[in-house]
């Protein structure tokens, strides 16, 4: 009867353990990447079908890495290849990377312009998405940015910012701390007037 009640706590104890491991081990090889150094990375491949992205990057040694992620459908329409974003990973294992699809970046040369948003529903059911529409010499673009910890509401029907690539204009970000009412004087005004 000893024995018995012995095997069981035997069990159970070893089940706890297992279960640490798999929820609290095996999700910090993630964590450790994102607590690691950041690159900027560059989209070079989108297969909508497996809705994987594949990026590249390099680490503060200059060594080129390639990684992939699989993203959610409604995702998967807002990237462009050839879009930067920021990539987190681990500085003694650049290969375990993690790319942030919350920040995406605008290489060098870049435009300012202005941009409508506008709720994404009718093209997306995410409540992260929102989608915007600008202008570049007289020729309109329209894309969907996540937003990250924001709430939809506070961001749609309002006039942003956007900076875009000059060769390519339809990379673009929404700069969503600079919402284009709050600025007394029209800071892209100054900055053709120089």
């Amino acid at each position: 009867m000893k024995f018995e009640r012995l095997k069981d706590i035997f069990v159970f104890i070893t089940l706890i353990g297992i279960a640490y491991m798999f929820f609290f081990k095996i999700p910090n090889s993630k964590k450790k990447a994102l607590s690691g150094n950041t690159a900027t990375g560059t989209i070079y491949e989108i297969d909508r079908a497996t809705r994987n992205i594949y990026f590249e990057f390099n680490d503060i040694l200059g060594n080129s890495y390639h990684s992939s992620l699989k993203l959610p459908s409604s995702y998967i329409n807002s990237i462009i290849v050839g879009q930067c974003f920021e990539v987190k990973y681990q500085p003694d294992n650049p290969s375990n990377s993690e790319i942030i699809m919350d920040k995406p970046l605008i290489l060098l040369p870049h435009g300012f312009t202005t941009g409508q948003t506008s709720d994404p529903n009718l093209v997306a059911s995410k409540q992260d998405l929102v989608s915007f529409t600008y202008r570049v010499k007289g020729e309109e673009f329209q894309r969907m940015q996540r937003i990250g910890e924001r709430e939809l509401t506070t961001v749609i029907n309002k006039t942003y910012f956007v900076k875009y690539q000059l060769d390519n204009p339809s990379i673009a970000i929404l700069l969503l701390d600079s919402i284009y009412s709050n600025f007394s004087v029209n800071p892209l005004e100054k900055q053709m007037n120089k």
